[in-house]
């Protein structure tokens, strides 16, 4: 097993220097080295294949296993290959066993541009001892296998040459049935039909193909359908989640390689077959002794081999951190959070906005109008639950002790009553609620003041088109506000105590609200998104040009912003 690895200038990886364990975890934003790490390592181990087999230190980028790009000048980093020395990339392999000379324990294998048009230079130094373990007879020794999106509809038969040729280039799932096919003929299919049901219990693989009689490779699935018959599909007719595990564990077992390369195996699969693959893949380490090194943005299957593998943060080409808790990653990827987390931390924040909204513009304009600045506008999914946004909000507060955090909720019709309980419920050391005055966040930008100055017109002409839209749709603006007071009657805020107001009671509220503005339903207790809709699906027919409302004016002061901002500049909480 390889006890430590090093890679340098390869892509995206300037420097890549760990120790590894049976499973390996690297996780980080686009971009950020992640898999061409993987990439490095297969390309480099592949190069040294070929070096070997020809007995040159020169070798043909036609005669390399695997070249994931088409122009090998510029996998190095940042400045191409040149023949000189310096502007080469070098990965390094340690393997050492516990009498090993630190000289006996490792290979290094340097790639630089050869001197004429097409060629790489590769030379080898280390131990005899671990190349011959890592590069003798026909067996690959480390395997790249790219996340699975689907197979072809067909396939022929092709010779071992030609699968060892494709696995090395990182084509696996072009010749999937082959290499099922020859697993049959070397009595391996048992195996292979006993590691699927072990995750898939009612999965069984056969293949009727005669190479004699048919030009095309069957590959069946017998599957038990609800109603408990026994039935047969062909293989493409398999769901990727079963793919992709069928995939890894033939071709583990037909090439029994000793190092996995997984570049986002996760990509394609639902949240639970990232599960049943994580219980795969620790299976094959610990059974066929595999090491396995992979990337994900899965936090699903970052949680399942979390415990039992080694994590390892990459950043700018870089390690940004390794052996972290595995919980700190699992929030932050959950929220996409991992490339501002070291921003939170290296003090560039003085406070976190939680929000709600996907689109953050709205909160954005909102926040500095009322003078919060310094300010991270994060949109975090889980708002709406309390309980969930609150473990967040201690978790930033636990690893960033002076930010402040302020946790964004729409109002979405509730009483004064019910806002003062959500409120006690958002409540920590530095930890802030603002709940929106009116009914949302966009409910701001559709006043009749602020959409007076966006159009450059009169107030009192803003305030009739916004009655004029809301008489307009009254049924659905009704139905509407009941449906918000049912959810708020039927909500863990009333756990205890009855609510003041029931949901058949919504009508009546309405009407008495009519009665007080002169029969119009006040545009307060209509919902801004609605009437945001409304006013830009309407604005070009009524006033004959558009404008965006979404921006900031004087008409969108929020006194709970500002008093926010207040507490935030004098350091009172």
């Amino acid at each position: 097993m390889i006890n430590k690895i090093e890679l340098h200038d390869f892509k995206n990886v300037k420097e890549f220097n760990t120790e590894l364990k049976s499973i390996n975890i690297l996780i980080g934003e686009n971009n950020s080295g992640k898999s061409s790490v993987l990439q490095g390592i297969h390309f480099s181990l592949m190069a040294e294949v070929i070096r070997r087999k020809n007995g040159m230190e020169t070798v043909s980028e036609n005669d390399l296993l695997y070249l994931p790009s088409s122009n090998i000048i510029c996998l190095r980093h940042d400045h191409p290959y040149t023949v000189s020395t310096g502007n080469n990339s070098n990965l390094t392999v340690y393997m050492k066993e516990k009498n090993d000379d630190e000289d006996d324990s490792k290979i290094s294998i340097e790639i630089r541009k050869g001197r004429n048009p097409g060629n790489l230079s590769i030379k080898t130094n280390g131990s005899n001892v671990i190349r011959n373990k890592m590069f003798q007879g026909s067996k690959l020794y480390s395997m790249y296998v790219p996340g699975i999106s689907g197979i072809p509809i067909k396939e022929t038969l092709v010779s071992r040459a030609v699968l060892r040729s494709a696995v090395a280039r990182g084509d696996a799932n072009m010749y999937i049935r082959n290499i099922m096919y020859y697993l049959k003929i070397d009595g391996k299919l048992e195996e292979l039909n006993k590691y699927l049901k072990a995750v898939f219990q009612d999965i069984t693989i056969r293949i009727p193909f005669n190479p004699d009689n048919d030009i095309n490779i069957q590959v069946d699935i017998g599957i038990k359908t609800y109603e408990g018959e026994n039935i047969d599909v062909p293989i493409e007719q398999a769901g990727t989640g079963m793919l992709q595990i069928l995939q890894i564990l033939a071709y583990v077992l037909y090439f029994e390689p000793k190092l996995l390369l997984l570049d986002e195996p996760d990509e394609h699969l639902h949240p639970n077959n990232q599960r049943i693959l994580a219980e795969v893949l620790e299976k094959i380490s610990e059974e066929k002794g595999i090491q396995i090194i992979l990337c994900t943005h899965s936090r699903h299957l970052l949680a399942a081999l979390g415990d039992s593998g080694k994590i390892i943060w990459m950043k700018d080409g870089k390690i940004k951190d390794e052996n972290a808790d595995v919980n700190k990653f699992e929030i932050l990827m959950d929220i996409g959070a991992l490339d501002k987390f070291d921003e939170i931390l290296g003090g560039k924040y003085q406070c976190v906005y939680l929000t709600e909204d996907s689109n953050v513009q709205m909160s954005e304009i909102l926040l500095k109008h009322n003078g919060i600045e310094d300010t991270l506008v994060f949109p975090f999914k889980g708002c709406g639950n309390i309980a969930m946004v609150m473990m967040l909000a201690e978790f930033i507060h636990q690893v960033t002790p002076n930010c402040y955090i302020v946790i964004h909720r729409d109002r979405d019709l509730l009483l004064d009553k019910e806002v003062e309980e959500v409120c006690k419920k958002i409540q920590g050391d530095k930890i802030i609620p603002f709940i929106t005055e009116q009914s949302d966040i966009e409910a701001y930008f559709v006043t009749a003041k602020h959409i007076s100055r966006v159009l450059g017109i009169e107030k009192t002409q803003a305030e009739e088109w916004i009655d004029e839209l809301i008489k307009e749709n009254e049924t659905e603006i009704i139905i509407d506000y009941s449906n918000k007071r049912n959810e708020a009657h039927k909500s863990n805020i009333y756990t205890r105590r009855k609510s003041p107001e029931k949901w058949t009671d919504a009508k009546k509220t309405l009407d008495d609200a009519k009665k007080k503005n002169g029969g119009k339903i006040p545009p307060e207790l209509v919902k801004g998104k609605f009437l945001k809709k409304k006013i830009n699906g309407a604005m070009k027919k009524k006033w004959g040009y558009e404008r965006q409302i979404i921006s900031d004016s004087d008409a969108i002061d929020s006194p709970r912003l500002k008093e926010i901002a207040e507490l935030l500049r004098e350091n009172k909480l």
